[in-house]
């Protein structure tokens, strides 16, 4: 599951992530994944209980990066090519550097309407010609600030507004101040063959002691990235679907067993009979922008049809919440998710209630509540 790290980071990361995956659910309709794995670093606010714990568990070449990294930023200089090549394994130029640097950029100061923010990144990215980049939270009464990087930034950032997951340093704060107190720096960066631009472009400013809410300072982390993409696409590889550089999302986010993954990414097989999973990237491909509960949808109508003889676990059924207010929806990939996220907007959601007003047209605490997926 967690391909090229030693045994031991692997159980440490699988049992971290298995804590927390059954908070990591699915919600409206414009949601997906967040891909910000805060694993506990030695920068943590919080202690860190296991000294020997994923940071010990590193190769001797990944711990010599950390270092390389600290002791850079003790230095105060600003970030070059040569510290970020050291520490990415990259051949980027003064020019790459530059031209990364100087592309694209949007500033939010305002963002109570997430919908215009996604439109207009997408927008701008096309016009571009990729939806790659880095993002830049900054709570500005405090000037915390956070770096993050995405191949495709308006799914990845769609996911900050549900305030579903609060792990880390930076999602606390985000999630208990007012969206009001924050700005949001948006920097494209193009497709390149031969490195991750936006991982390069991250690395510059993780070498940034003023972006304060990042933990761990070198862009490829142990978090289950090998800084290479992997690749959801139609079987003649002409419709590209979903991305990410982990395979965790697939696992987690996706609700794809592992095995199952790792069996149809090794023999090239197809999953669900339709869909191909690949390092390979298809610049041919069309990118079908879905919303992560399209996507979900999708996927659930077509492992009912594919899987129709197996056998379900109750517990196991994915639902769909309807705010009878606003009409937003909201997939979970279990009921125990739903309930979770009932619970999390204060309400005494009980599984049996729950199960019974399944497919009745019945609100429960306002939310019309249906069997996925949706036809």
């Amino acid at each position: 599951m967690l391909m090229g790290l030693t045994p031991k980071l692997q159980l440490y990361i699988y049992n971290y992530l298995v804590r927390f995956s059954s908070s990591n659910y699915y919600t409206k309709s414009n949601s997906s994944i967040t891909g910000e794995n805060d694993l506990p670093s030695e920068n943590s606010e919080k202690p860190n209980k296991n000294k020997d714990g994923w940071l010990a568990s590193l190769s001797k070449e990944m711990k010599e990066k950390f270092e390389l990294a600290r002791e850079f930023m003790r230095t105060n200089k600003k970030a070059n090519t040569d510290i970020i090549n050291k520490l990415l394994d990259s051949n980027i130029s003064e020019t790459d550097l530059h031209n990364l640097l100087n592309g694209p950029k949007i500033l939010f100061t305002d963002l109570s309407d997430r919908k215009s923010l996604t439109k207009m990144i997408t927008k701008t990215g096309k016009d571009f010609g990729s939806l790659s980049g880095v993002y830049i939270w900054t709570h500005v009464p405090s000037n915390k600030k956070y770096v993050g990087s995405a191949i495709h930034l308006p799914t990845r950032l769609r996911s900050y507004f549900l305030k579903t997951i609060n792990i880390g340093k930076f999602l606390p704060i985000l999630n208990n101040y007012p969206i009001s107190e924050f700005n949001l720096e948006v920097r494209l960066t193009p497709y390149s063959s031969n490195f991750r631009n936006e991982m390069v472009l991250k690395q510059y400013f993780l070498l940034d002691k003023t972006f304060n809410m990042n933990t761990i300072r070198v862009s490829n982390n142990p978090s289950g990235s090998n800084a290479k993409s992997l690749f959801m696409y139609n079987r003649d590889l002409s419709i590209l679907y979903y991305s990410s550089t982990k395979q965790i999302d697939f696992i987690r986010e996706l609700g794809i067993h592992h095995s199952t993954f790792t069996k149809h990414l090794n023999n090239g097989t197809f999953y669900l009979g339709k869909y191909v999973f690949t390092k390979k990237f298809v610049e041919t491909a069309q990118k079908v922008d879905l919303n992560m509960f399209d996507l979900l949808n999708m996927l659930e109508k077509d492992r009912i049809k594919f899987n129709v003889n197996k056998p379900v676990n109750s517990l196991s059924t994915s639902v769909i919440l309807i705010d009878a207010s606003t009409q937003e929806k909201h997939f979970f990939l279990s009921l125990g998710s739903a309930l979770k996220f009932l619970k999390y907007k204060g309400c005494r959601a009980d599984q049996r209630t729950l199960v019974k007003r399944l497919d009745t047209n019945i609100l429960y605490y306002g939310y019309n509540c249906k069997k996925a997926p949706l036809k």
